[in-house]
């Protein structure tokens, strides 16, 4: 009883191991669309292929401006010596 339960439980998870290896491959059609265009200096280049690509980089692009427009401005304040509490 328990050595045919353990051979059924072995076999359904060997099949569930299987089925793992044979979904589809969607690899082929990432590639195709990322190396599309083989120029170099394209016009829209990996980091930017996907749609919401340009939002991401958009976002970082802004995040790190302020980044730097607040670490300017503290220097200017240090060596001005405004915006003191006293």
């Amino acid at each position: 009883m328990i050595g045919s339960r353990l051979a059924r439980t072995g076999a359904r998870m060997g099949t569930r191991r299987m089925s793992m290896f044979e979904r589809p491959n969607h690899i082929q059609g990432k590639r195709e669309q990322y190396y599309k265009n083989h120029t170099q200096g394209a016009a829209d280049p990996t980091y930017l292929k996907e749609p919401t690509d340009k939002v991401v980089f958009g976002a970082a692009v802004v995040g790190m401006s302020i980044g730097v427009l607040t670490i300017v401005n503290g220097l200017y304040s240090m060596s001005y010596g405004v915006n003191k509490h006293e």
